[in-house]
């Protein structure tokens, strides 16, 4: 992990780095503290992508689905291409016909915004995962929120998911808002300014703070 001194692309590379995110963490919230107390230190999910393409048609075919059902589609949707399950490439989605896309059970939304992914990829105007690797936070998200179907949301989920960025905090995320309410004891969703300034103190380790969010949420 990088120091804090460097904290624009600093990045969860292991399960020790999450035992230091909660140390910090637990110093400065005490409601933190108390949730790392209850429920242990939570892990950040691996997502073993090789491309920022196959991980940006997963974000954007899992965009407002539960779990269950976009998993059955993505895996439709790879196996349009490939009997092996692979992620497609950009220029097989593009020559695929809406049928052939909207068969695997996506909407004319997300088809719409798979093609406008595959062009922009193909013309090189988002960065290669290498290249997204080496940017700050704010420079991917302006990046990504170029594609048609992909706003801020979508950009965070792939910097927690895919880089495993450490100071990602998802203010508009409804998971992240529930499970605030709970564990801070509001009687209302909290604004998403209101997050924003509690999650200053978070920093740089505001990721680690909504996995626990989302645990909250998610128990509840």
């Amino acid at each position: 992990m990088k120091t804090l001194t460097d904290t624009s692309t600093l990045s969860i590379e292991s399960n020790d780095d999450i035992q230091l995110a909660c140390e910090y963490l637990a110093k400065r919230d005490k409601i933190i503290s108390g949730l790392v107390k209850t429920l242990g230190i939570v892990e950040l999910p691996h997502r073993d992508h090789k491309s920022l393409f196959s991980s940006l048609c997963e974000a954007i075919i899992h965009q407002q689905l539960n779990g269950k059902a976009a998993l059955a589609i993505h895996t439709r949707f790879n196996l349009l291409f490939s009997e092996k399950n692979k992620a497609p490439r950009p220029d097989q989605v593009l020559s695929a016909s809406d049928q052939e896309l909207r068969s695997a059970g996506l909407s004319s939304a997300k088809v719409l915004a798979l093609r406008d992914l595959s062009q922009k990829v193909l013309i090189k105007e988002i960065p290669t995962l290498n290249q997204a690797s080496r940017m700050t936070n704010e420079e991917i998200i302006e990046s990504l929120v170029k594609v048609h179907g992909i706003g801020r949301w979508s950009a965070q989920m792939f910097l927690i998911f895919t880089l495993r960025r450490s100071d990602v905090l998802p203010i508009d995320d409804f998971g992240v808002k529930k499970g605030y309410s709970i564990a801070y004891n509001n009687n209302t969703m909290p604004t998403p300014l209101e997050l924003l300034e509690c999650g200053q103190k978070w920093t740089p380790y505001s990721t680690v703070a909504s996995l626990y969010l989302w645990r909250v949420a998610n128990l509840a």
